[in-house]
């Protein structure tokens, strides 16, 4: 699910004629925004002028008319995720998701009075907003947030986590208290938390302070999952924490803040990998995310059977393909402000045949350890991103020279072109030839050329040249990793 799901028809159009207009290089005329759009002229030109005004208000952008293209030039400091973020604040959908966790107690004569819509228009709202929230296991019921206690903390986290940090409420701030619980658990689980980890945390506190104020709260889950960690020492760590600086009844059996605190610590990159991999390693292998780890590893590096992770990069692997995991297991429904899709589409197009296939073969493996889980399109997001990363770690850096010394006068704007061409191509370095050291490619333009391995630059179609030597680095590449 994508941030601007949460605004009106309207605003969604409005932002996809705004991302059309952003670009200068290549501005569309009016015709060509129309057909890409689906709107008539009439139509477009009413859209453009409500998002003229709205960009001068906001001082956000101004659009530009040329002959007949037009373009929009963003104010300087602005992006697209901060227009995005004063978008959604000014949402109904956005603002009734916010009363829900701030107040309590609400009629509907109330909300919709707090909201200034009519209760015909809050009743369609509530209605649009729980086919968005079914993904994530939610409902809004009896003018309440109702589901498992993680996930709607989950949620929150998410939706306050994909906006612009100017857009968030001001509640989220850091309090001495939640930073008191920071500086406790950095003591106590022996780590330094970065500051994009510092502010993840406080996120998630004073959002759990708000949900704390909720009398009645589902944790059913959490009860499942507290008998699986209650033994794992990381767990235990956290639970000693929390007995000092949050429960307040320090002999109920009903305590569930620890492990769901858990459940986001070890989902989210809060920890480093190093501070990871040290409590990772400590784990009971008969805990089912675990076991869906061991199987997606060992599933994994069948692929590359005649190569072998060393320390560093197994910490790396294990990190991403844990988090991923974790994340899957825990929890339910996915907001982002990216487009997956096009980042998914873009990834695959790195990827040859057999791990593509290999990618399929992982998520039927997690689809066969957890049929319930609804997170798929997301776990092949994350497994794209790990094969991505064993792709990098096995393959051993090409080396290439060039000798370009047929024609000193061509020399330079030569080898300025070939490293130009080449400095977009991962896992390969790139020097002058050296007759001392060995290459595994010599790009030269000698027109009488006894050494091996060499690539001829012929500069009679220089363009064709270059396009096939990238396709032969490439192939170089998977040569070296087959093998």
């Amino acid at each position: 699910m994508n941030l601007e799901i949460l605004l009106e028809k309207k605003e969604q159009l409005q932002l996809e004629l705004l991302k059309q207009l952003i670009s200068e290089k290549n501005p569309p005329t009016l015709s060509q925004l129309g057909e890409q759009i689906r709107l008539s002229r009439p139509s477009l030109e009413l859209y453009l002028e409500d998002l003229q005004d709205w960009g001068k208000v906001h001082q956000c952008f101004q659009m530009i008319r040329n002959a007949n293209h037009i373009y929009a030039r963003l104010s300087t400091g602005k992006t697209f995720d901060k227009i995005l973020g004063a978008f959604v604040k000014e949402s109904i959908k956005y603002n009734l998701l916010c009363a829900l966790l701030e107040k309590q107690a609400l009629t509907i004569t109330s909300l919709s009075a707090h909201l200034m819509i009519s209760e015909s228009t809050l009743f369609r709202k509530i209605k649009e907003l729980n086919i968005l929230l079914k993904p994530f296991d939610l409902v809004i019921k009896n003018n309440q947030m109702n589901g498992e206690e993680s996930q709607i903390r989950y949620f929150y986290y998410l939706l306050w986590q994909t906006l612009h940090p100017n857009f968030r409420p001001s509640f989220l701030s850091p309090s001495k208290q939640s930073q008191q619980v920071v500086n406790l658990l950095e003591e106590t689980l022996r780590v330094r938390f970065s500051p994009s980890s510092q502010a993840k945390i406080n996120c998630w506190l004073r959002i759990a302070d708000k949900r704390k104020m909720v009398e009645s709260r589902k944790n059913q889950l959490a009860q499942k999952q507290k008998s699986f960690y209650q033994d794992n020492h990381l767990y235990q760590l956290l639970d000693s924490v929390f007995y000092q600086s949050i429960y307040e009844d320090k002999v109920s059996k009903e305590n569930y803040e620890t492990i769901i605190f858990f459940e986001f610590l070890i989902s989210f990159y809060i920890l480093s990998r190093e501070d990871y991999y040290r409590f990772y390693v400590s784990q009971s292998q008969k805990i089912p995310v675990v076991l869906l780890d061991i199987a997606i590893r060992e599933r994994a590096l069948k692929h590359y059977q005649t190569h072998r992770l060393a320390i560093e990069e197994e910490k790396s692997f294990s990190y991403q393909l844990s988090q991923v995991n974790n994340r899957f297991y825990f929890f339910k429904g996915t907001l982002s402000r990216y487009q997956k899709v096009q980042l998914m589409d873009y990834e695959k197009n790195m990827m040859d045949q057999s791990l593509q296939h290999l990618l399929k073969k992982l998520l039927e493996i997690a689809q066969s350890y957890f049929p319930q889980q609804n997170g798929f399109n997301d776990l092949e997001f994350g497994y794209t991103n790990m094969l991505l990363l064993l792709e990098v770690l096995f393959t051993r850096q090409v080396t290439i020279a060039y000798d370009l010394s047929e024609d000193p006068s061509f020399h330079i704007p030569l080898e300025q072109l070939l490293k130009s061409q080449l400095r977009s191509i991962e896992n390969i370095s790139i020097e002058p030839f050296n007759p001392d050291k060995s290459y595994d490619l010599l790009v030269s333009n000698q027109r009488d050329e006894p050494r091996e391995n060499v690539y001829l630059l012929d500069d009679f179609n220089l363009e064709q040249n270059l396009h096939l030597l990238t396709q032969k680095i490439e192939l170089l590449k998977q040569n070296r990793l087959s093998h």
